[in-house]
């Protein structure tokens, strides 16, 4: 019987163990998808967070979390709170959605994250001071998100010189700004530009409803969108640009 329980009491605290560090790791992927989106804004759109830790909690729940970062912007009449939805797969994470709420103007609406079972885990979040991106090493995902990226602006473009929307020569060259698989965008410039003020464009590169899906790689065609022209952006996606010259269709 002593051989026995102490059996059981060996294989109780390797359980307990192993869930604690697996709710490190996942607290740690979580952190870490973050971070990288918190720079993402940060780079691309210029957004100014706080110095220093921010005041965080996280719950998760199998492979989802849900986030509370405090404070993201603060001033005597503003105090922004982001929530943020993600996933997590194979030792990773990456935001799905974010919105912020001002609670200096109401209570935030927190019915999503209480719906989530599991206890919130209370930290803190510190943004990277260098939020200059750095690229993950070419995949085949990747190689086929670039392939879509290039597909949609020949299908997009094509339909604009056909319906009369923009004049573009028959082959055009594209700025198409360097990402990681798990950005959520990416912005594409148009050379030479038409003959209207549109020439910087954006793709979203995940469904926030199937993350993890390909139906837009294998459709060939990503959401797309105009961005207003910034000096500062296009001069950033010209440094980190990568070049691909398309044939567009009749």
């Amino acid at each position: 019987m002593r051989i026995i329980l102490c059996v059981v009491l060996f294989l109780s605290f390797q359980t307990i163990s192993f869930a604690t560090e697996r709710n490190v790791d996942q607290l740690t992927a979580a952190k870490d998808a973050l971070s990288r989106y918190i720079c993402f804004e940060v780079y691309w759109w210029g957004r100014n967070y706080p110095v220093g830790p921010l005041p965080l909690q996280v719950k998760i729940n199998q492979r989802r979390f849900l986030a509370w970062v405090e404070d993201i912007e603060a001033s005597p009449r503003i105090q922004v709170i982001g929530f943020y939805t993600g996933r997590l797969k194979d030792g990773r994470g990456a935001v799905i959605s974010m919105s912020g709420h001002n609670a200096k103007l109401s209570p935030p609406d927190r019915t999503e994250y209480e719906a989530v079972a599991g206890d919130p885990i209370a930290d803190t979040l510190t943004v990277p001071t260098d939020c200059t991106p750095t690229y993950d090493p070419i995949t085949p995902q990747k190689e086929r998100m670039l392939e879509t990226v290039v597909s949609t602006l020949r299908i997009r473009l094509s339909s604009f010189v056909r319906n009369g929307v923009a004049k573009y020569p028959k082959e055009v060259t594209l700025t198409i700004a360097d990402f990681n698989v798990d950005y959520f965008e990416t912005y594409i410039l148009v050379d030479p530009p038409n003959d209207l003020a549109g020439e910087l464009y954006t793709v979203n590169l995940h469904d926030p409803t199937n993350y993890d899906g390909d139906e837009y790689e294998r459709d060939g065609e990503y959401p797309f969108g105009v961005r207003r022209l910034s000096e500062r952006l296009v001069e950033k996606i010209r440094r980190h640009g990568i070049i691909r010259k398309i044939r567009l269709d009749p």
